[in-house]
């Protein structure tokens, strides 16, 4: 009986953000300049049925085809797709949230932390463009969820949902050195040690391949970022 209505608590928090959501749905895109420049690369690369944009230095890879593989398999207007797919990673990320932060005992603090996102004013407005952010933010989130567990199938769950969001933003980059703590403290082999952090340069690694082998320089995407913010 209280797991259904723990059920029933969270899904309503769900519709609400759902029924929230649906009306920035109704108004057209307003946000900066590369939430427009996302949606015609992803609408080029749909065309073409490039799946993998290798030809994207500076954006990493995986921010056009997460949206490209879901315009390809719900194939509705394209417009409407792309928001819906961040509508949906959003949704998913409150039920990260719910899970991540309560205890058996205080579940009280996962309702109140996922009714505050779901209506927290800055994630309505991202989650119906065709920004980045909440793509990233699931699987980010989720790889420090599943890294917190004892079971080794979760935590290595937990670093695929890392080398996605890996390949999605670069703040995941940054995150790397606390990733790594979570893995020392969580393995006991060294073995095991250094092939779960190995896994997580994975991506990392091959962006920076990608960069040198098409530009000469391994770190091309930053000079460019730097040049693109002097310039805009």
């Amino acid at each position: 009986m209280k797991n259904i209505r723990q059920l029933f608590l969270i899904l309503i928090i769900l519709f609400v953000q759902v029924i929230v959501d649906f009306q920035f749905l109704k108004q057209p895109i307003v946000s900066e300049g590369d939430s427009y420049t996302r949606f015609f690369i992803v609408y080029t690369d749909l065309l073409a049925k490039n799946f993998i944009n290798f030809n994207s230095f500076v954006w990493l890879p995986l921010s056009f085809s997460i949206p490209v593989i879901f315009s390809f398999l719900v194939p509705i207007e394209f417009e409407l797709s792309q928001r819906i797919l961040t509508m949906i990673f959003s949704l998913l990320t409150t039920l990260v949230l719910f899970f991540s932060v309560g205890t058996n005992k205080k579940k009280e603090t996962s309702y109140l932390v996922a009714l505050l996102f779901a209506l927290f004013p800055l994630r309505m407005f991202i989650s119906t463009t065709t920004l980045t952010e909440t793509m990233f933010g699931f699987f980010f989130l989720s790889a420090l969820l599943l890294l917190r567990k004892n079971q080794k199938i979760l935590m290595y769950i937990g670093l695929i949902s890392l080398s996605i969001a890996q390949g999605i933003r670069y703040e995941a980059w940054y995150c790397l050195p606390f990733f790594w703590f979570l893995i020392i403290k969580k393995t006991t082999h060294r073995i095991e040690k250094l092939l779960s952090i190995g896994l997580t340069l994975l991506v990392p690694t091959l962006h920076l391949c990608n960069n040198f082998i098409h530009k000469g320089d391994p770190f091309f995407f930053l000079k460019q970022k730097y040049f693109d913010a002097n310039i805009y």
